[in-house]
């Protein structure tokens, strides 16, 4: 699986966890954090793809429901990798 698809794949968890993804340019990293009581998954628009990716994939990966989720088996490792070596 790509970059490309990858990032499809993390978009698409992060909605079916509620969460809201924004994609700003601003420096600095990204992350999750809660907005008006809302999950918000900030995603710096001027990181290249392979740092927005593993951005998602560390910040998806604080989500407690996620353990309870099915996901594509090659997500789960990326996020599982992202989380134990901080980066893709």
């Amino acid at each position: 699986m790509d970059l490309d698809e990858l990032e499809l794949e993390l978009a698409d968890l992060a909605r079916r966890l509620e969460i809201e993804v924004r994609h700003v340019r601003y420096e600095g990293g990204g992350g999750l954090c809660v907005i008006d009581g809302r999950r918000v998954l900030m995603v710096n628009d001027l990181a290249d793809r392979a740092e927005r990716v593993a951005t998602m994939a560390e910040a998806l990966a604080e989500a407690p429901e996620l353990d309870d989720m099915y996901l594509v088996p090659e997500v789960r490792r990326f996020i599982e990798r992202c989380t134990e070596e901080g980066s893709p």
